[in-house]
């Protein structure tokens, strides 16, 4: 950290690459025939090698028959969805520190690419701290986060049916266009895995938060503070996906596309009183006043729709599908709390507590929306007694008692409310 005034420039940059370990053992040309033949005779069906071309699918057999040598058309399937991945990490942050304010500011990019297509992840964030005595009595203090986080991008599924490895070495993967042929080897029991992945596939996650701080010490009052902390978090998603005629989900449809908005936001006020002072230096008062306010609140949005004429636009003409569907949400919630502690202690030994709470929440029913919670406790400070002076290998031993009620609100909102009307 830069300090009197000097600021300090911080630059942090990586670079890694990454590779399967190992891949998934797959049957090589003469292991997949050998399995063929197995499997008719394992179900009393003819199995002479000689004929083995036409035990094969009608595509199968085409490219069998293509060479003299019948020389396999996909070797290695995984080579058609394995690439390189990589990391890459930057950094950059500027920092100073004076007697009596500092600050921290950064920003970060990082990058990932995973070893199957279409699997990537970016990631970018700034931050900023300030904190400083504007007084000598007021601190002030701010700290506010940005996150985005970028998962688009749709891979081949590995799973059951549509395991990559399923392929036959003597598969057509690509029509004669150039595109993804759905049935790779006739057979319509097994889909191209190329043909689950989405035409479009966006997915971005958005975080926001701001958090104020102050501190007020009372010149005039010994041991007297305020302190109000003040926090606001915003989060934010959006997540897009389409599927036009040329894949599984949307072939049959003519199309399909999603599009999903959600939405949150968190508020938490806090008041905090403190006092704390010792008289004749063996009596210690501690005073702590709370007032807590919380707010919390959701929406979301999902927009269907299958059956286009035209697919080209994908999600962004979701109203050009013949079937269409809208679906909305969201809710609120708002708590607050008080408290008052004080806690009495005499010559560092002796200590009483006690403490009251009153709190309220809206997702409660109707007329139980607040509790009061009290609590009572007394403290020996056995560590401090002359009796225990010489016993070197205790160093700290108490004694504590106490009783009160406590209470939770981990109810979900409007779980209260009546689902059923006249």
């Amino acid at each position: 950290t830069g300090i009197n005034g000097k600021p300090k420039f911080d630059v942090k940059m990586s670079y890694g690459i990454s590779d399967e370990l190992k891949q998934l053992e797959v049957y090589d040309a003469d292991g997949y025939l050998k399995k063929l033949l197995d499997y008719r005779v394992a179900n009393d069906l003819e199995a002479d090698p000689s004929k083995i071309s036409i035990y094969l699918q009608a595509e199968e057999q085409k490219n069998y028959e293509a060479t003299p040598d019948h020389r396999p058309t996909l070797e290695n399937p995984y080579s058609l969805i394995g690439q390189m991945g990589y990391n890459y990490n930057t950094t950059i942050s500027i920092s100073n520190k004076t007697e009596k304010t500092s600050y921290y500011i950064s920003t970060s990019f990082i990058k990932q690419r995973g070893v199957i297509i279409n699997d990537e992840f970016k990631h970018i964030s700034g931050r900023v701290n300030i904190d400083s005595d504007l007084t000598d009595w007021f601190n002030l203090g701010i700290k506010s986060f940005y996150s985005l986080r970028d998962y688009s991008g749709s891979s081949p599924d590995a799973g059951s049916e549509r395991n990559i490895a399923y392929f036959s070495p003597w598969a057509s993967v690509y029509n004669e266009d150039g595109s993804y042929k759905q049935f790779p080897q006739t057979t319509t029991s097994f889909n191209s895995p190329f043909w689950y992945i989405a035409t479009e596939d966006h997915e971005l996650y958005n975080n926001l938060n701001g958090i104020i701080t102050g501190v007020v010490r009372v010149p005039w009052i010994k041991g007297l503070t305020y302190n109000v902390t003040y926090s606001n978090t915003i989060r934010w998603k959006e997540n897009f996906t389409f599927f036009d005629e040329n894949t599984v989900d949307g072939k049959g449809k003519n199309g399909i596309g999603k599009r999903i908005y959600e939405r949150t936001y968190n508020m938490l006020l806090d008041n905090l009183i403190k006092y704390n002072n010792t008289f004749n230096k063996k009596h210690n008062v501690d005073l702590t006043l709370l007032y807590s306010q919380e707010h919390s609140s959701w929406e979301n949005m999902t927009g269907y729709a299958e059956g286009f004429d035209n697919t080209v636009l994908g999600s962004y003409k979701l109203e050009n599908g013949k079937t269409q569907t809208v679906d909305t949400g969201g809710g609120e919630t708002d708590g607050i709390g008080l408290m008052a502690r004080g806690t009495y202690t005499y010559n560092y030994k002796y200590s009483i507590t006690g403490t009251i709470r009153r709190d309220g929440y809206s997702a409660f029913s109707k007329n139980k929306k607040w509790g009061v919670f009290p609590s009572v406790g007394v403290n020996w400070n056995i560590a401090r007694e002359g009796f225990m002076e010489n016993l070197n290998r205790i160093n700290n031993l108490a004694l504590r008692a106490s009783y009160g009620t406590n209470g939770n609100q981990s109810i979900s909102a409007y779980s209260t409310l009546a689902r059923m009307g006249t």
